[in-house]
């Protein structure tokens, strides 16, 4: 009883503690930039050329991501809904991709309920999907950040083979406690959750694999002189940090700063490049603008599909 009563608390200590790490974050990239000079490179041609090409690598990663959210509401329990209203479907996943910028980081999978709901998806598959999303983009993810994470921790690891071990089970516990949740209140949700996993999470993974080599590419249009082999393993990392971080709003602040991070660790691999604050906020702003045009092009296609 004591746990419940101060379960809304400890709730609102970890979104507070999310936005101050962000603002945190966020002060320090801006700082880094003012110092450095750097920031003046963001008002040449040259930068706002790149950003055009990154935008539309943004735009090809969000898309990505509609596409995987359409295969799991498709084989979770609403294929009709899904051949009848596909491109409806995929117009709300655009419109309520933009919503993650609001505080407490949400609004884009109520949205999605919502909005999902008024088309005929069913709960359990929109229930199924805000759990199986992230943790299908974690583990895509935090598997092509590997070698940076294995270069990084692995000295740490080599003394201690615990370290691997716990963070293994501790993401398994995480994961394992969202389902159980899923299948105890709603029956045949294991059913469900097994034909995904035979049938559609390949395509589904496939899709998600493209979204993060996507969002890597578009940083590595503002690295050019280095090798996208050494800035994915770094973008992949930054953005599982910016996106389990609760309270940070798509990830903004814990993000750039976890690129800084990343390249200041890898040495002369990434980090001697010239200009390199520049390119992590060029990178915001393309993620910024390529959600935005995401959205407008979502509220186009709703009107055409509107009946």
């Amino acid at each position: 009883m004591d746990l419940m009563r101060h379960k809304p608390l400890f709730k609102a200590l970890l979104h507070r503690s999310g936005r101050l790490l962000a603002l945190g974050c966020v002060v320090f990239v801006v700082w880094s930039l003012w110092q450095s000079g750097q920031w003046t490179l963001l008002l040449t041609a040259q930068a706002w050329a790149g950003l055009a090409v990154a935008t539309a690598f943004i735009l090809l990663a969000n898309a990505a991501l509609a596409v995987a959210w359409l295969i799991q509401l498709y084989f979770l329990d609403s294929r009709e809904a899904v051949r009848e209203n596909a491109r409806a479907l995929f117009a709300v996943y655009a419109i309520t991709q933009f919503a993650k910028y609001l505080p407490g980081n949400v609004f884009h999978f109520a949205g999605r309920y919502a909005m999902g709901r008024d088309r005929g998806v069913s709960h359990s598959a929109l229930a199924l999907t805000t759990v199986c999303e992230p943790l299908m983009l974690v583990l895509v993810a935090g598997a092509l950040s590997a070698p940076f994470l294995w270069e990084w921790f692995s000295p740490a690891i080599s003394e201690s083979p615990f370290i691997l071990l716990a963070a293994g089970l501790g993401a398994g516990a995480v994961a394992g406690s969202a389902l159980a949740v899923l299948i105890h209140k709603k029956p045949g949700t294991l059913e469900r959750i097994v034909i995904f996993i035979r049938s559609g999470a390949g395509f589904a993974l496939a899709a998600y694999l493209v979204f993060v080599l996507a969002g890597a590419a578009a940083l590595n249009v503002f690295l050019p002189d280095s090798a996208f082999a050494d800035v994915m393993p770094a973008a992949a990392f930054a953005w599982v940090l910016g996106f389990v971080t609760i309270g940070a709003p798509a990830g903004i602040g814990v993000r750039e700063a976890a690129l800084l991070f990343a390249f200041a660790a890898m040495g002369s691999v990434v980090s001697g490049e010239e200009n390199i604050i520049a390119a992590v906020a060029l990178y915001r702003l393309a993620a910024v603008l390529g959600d935005f045009v995401f959205m407008g092009a979502g509220l186009i296609m709703q009107r055409q599909t509107r009946v």
